[in-house]
């Protein structure tokens, strides 16, 4: 008997049009109802209207061709009541600019307010002559003077001129922010390109005497970010753990068919993959599963010489962590085990015998090191700390590219961080969307900017076959982890007509509501909105029956449109 009420935000842009609602309740029969009347399903349309505006010309990231031009948008709703639109164009991004005060309009900054009913919205600016290669940003939106006169809700385009091409490009910093990224940032602040950074919170704990119980063993090992990594030993024989963290994942080394000399040691069986240790099966000489730790006894030459040649085998930039299994009299120890410390900054003389330790070390960085060092056989320690590394790698996507009637070119440029350009590397490879398969196919991979250079031809490429281009961008870099700076790339090509239905310039309905039985009778302008004039244009007619089907009425064909 209650009536339930549900609000829900309509989703922006992406709502406007026909909304299909469908509501369940009680879908299992979980109650039992007093009657069953089958009715636990209820579905319903709604039209949703939208005031805002769109960009539609030029399109985003186009590449235009002449030095005057009449900017258009083109509101939701289509039969929308006249209202206000505000337009905006500068050089710098303007959706920035609002909320960084340093980045004000440059002086070219232009805005203008066009009134008209719904449809297609145009303004020309006056005096207003583009300069050669120069990226406009450009806005719309609705004029909420009225509602809201401290937020406008704006939609923002960009378009590079360059004359007497067309094509598609990203030149200016700011129109790189559309793409996707991995293991890359695009920040803004510093107007640049940057590797993620990778953060993990090492714990580790030993203990001098263990008290013999299973729990007393596992409380010598080490966590991350409270997992535990590794736990507990092998045999009664005092040694040293070691456990190796990568430089960039910060996931530990394990001893899966690696051996270094140490005591413990997993041999996988053939055909076993060390790569995926949930499913890698083998033998190990102390627990019949790879280790994320790597074990060196105190009173074993060989273990000693092994320890100190392991750990100058570690790249520069791991960390390493080491904490005693029991203790020793480590001043007696073998001259190795001190010098491969040594390596890391460590002075083990200050180690007391018989007592516990533990070492973490970035590699190469001795002003990074942390120890805790023990007084009596009988002390627990701890040691924990933020583990901080930066991605050597990474890459970008560029957003959709087309459609085109044929390509031309690929244009790219890139600018290291570094003064030796050859330690960072970029790599370039071209997809096509398959008109066939609906699936992005490989076409070009990889174009390597130290051998190829930055021009390439994309002429061979079948623009019917491949209507839409996306590009990609492999970056590494070993050295300073900054990755190459992409400062533009562009792809030349041959555009197409686009067109928008604009009901401001001729809009008639006949009879608005239908009787049943009457003819409808429409008529309502299509407007060609791009460079290019069309040889013909197909029509679709349809309607939406209550039940959110669609019915197609008729499809014709007319005679040409020529632009504007």
């Amino acid at each position: 008997q209650d009536d339930f009420s549900i609000s829900m935000k309509t989703g922006g842009f992406s709502a406007a049009g026909i909304n299909r609602f469908e509501v369940i309740v009680d879908e299992l029969d979980s109650i039992d109802e007093y009657d069953n009347f089958q009715n636990n399903r209820a579905i319903t349309s709604l039209f949703i209207n939208s005031g805002d505006i769109v960009p539609v010309f030029p399109p985003d990231f186009s590449i235009y061709p002449s030095n005057q031009v009449t900017l258009k948008a083109s509101t939701s709703n289509p039969l929308a009541a006249t209202a206000s639109y505000i337009f905006q164009i500068d050089t710098v991004d303007l959706d920035l600019a609002d909320s960084l005060p340093g980045l004000s309009p440059s002086p070219i900054f232009a805005s203008s307010v066009q009134t008209d009913s719904g449809g297609v919205i145009k303004w020309t600016p006056s005096n207003f002559t583009l300069v050669d290669s120069a990226v406009y940003y450009w806005r719309v939106a609705n004029d909420s003077v009225l509602t809201n006169p401290a937020k406008f809700k704006w939609r923002q385009s960009s378009f590079q001129y360059i004359p007497g091409k067309t094509g598609w490009a990203q030149s200016g910093f700011y129109q790189f922010k559309s793409n996707e990224y991995r293991n890359m940032r695009y920040d803004t602040t510093g107007r640049q390109f940057t590797y993620v950074q990778n953060n993990k919170f090492l714990t580790a704990f030993t203990n001098g005497l263990p008290d013999g119980t299973q729990t007393g063993y596992n409380e010598i090992g080490y966590k991350l970010n409270g997992v535990v990594t590794e736990y507990n030993g092998c045999g009664l024989a005092a040694a040293v753990y070691v456990a190796v963290l990568d430089s960039i994942t910060l996931e530990p080394w394990n001893n899966c068919g690696m051996n270094f000399g140490q005591a413990n040691v997993f041999t996988p069986n053939p055909g076993s993959d060390c790569t995926y240790l949930l499913n890698v099966t083998g033998t190990g000489n102390c627990r019949g599963r790879p280790e994320n730790v790597f074990q060196f006894r105190f009173t074993d030459t060989m273990q000693m010489n092994a320890l100190d040649n392991f750990i100058s085998q570690v790249p520069a930039g791991n960390y390493v962590l080491a904490y005693s299994w029991y203790t020793a009299n480590y001043s007696a120890c073998d001259q190795s085990f001190h010098d491969a410390f040594a390596r890391l900054g460590f002075n083990t003389s200050l180690l007391n015998n018989s007592a516990p330790f533990i070492y973490l070390a970035k590699k190469g960085n001795a002003s990074m090191n942390q120890s805790v060092i023990g007084n009596n056989q009988n002390d627990r320690l701890n040691l924990s700390g933020l583990l901080s590394t930066v991605w050597n790698r990474g890459d970008l996507s560029s957003v959709t590219i087309g459609p085109a009637a044929r390509w031309e070119s690929l244009h790219w440029n890139q600018v290291p961080k570094e003064a030796t350009p050859l330690k960072d590397n970029i790599f370039l490879s071209v997809s096509g969307l398959n008109s066939l398969t609906n699936r992005w196919d490989t076409l070009v991979s990889p174009i390597d900017y130290t051998i190829s250079g930055k021009d390439t031809t994309l002429n061979w490429i079948d623009a019917n076959q491949y209507n839409y281009l996306r590009l990609s961008a492999s970056t590494s870099d070993d050295s300073l982890r900054t990755p190459p700076q992409l400062t533009y790339w562009r792809v030349y090509y041959d555009e197409v007509p686009e067109c928008a239905l604009n009901p401001n310039r001729t809009f008639n309905f006949y009879n608005n509501p239908l009787n049943e039985g009457d003819t409808m009778r429409l008529n309502v302008a299509v407007e060609n909105i791009g460079n290019l004039p069309m040889d013909s244009l197909d029509v679709d007619f349809y309607l939406y029956n209550n039940s959110r089907q669609r019915i197609n009425i008729a499809s014709s064909r007319l005679d040409s449109l020529r632009t504007g």
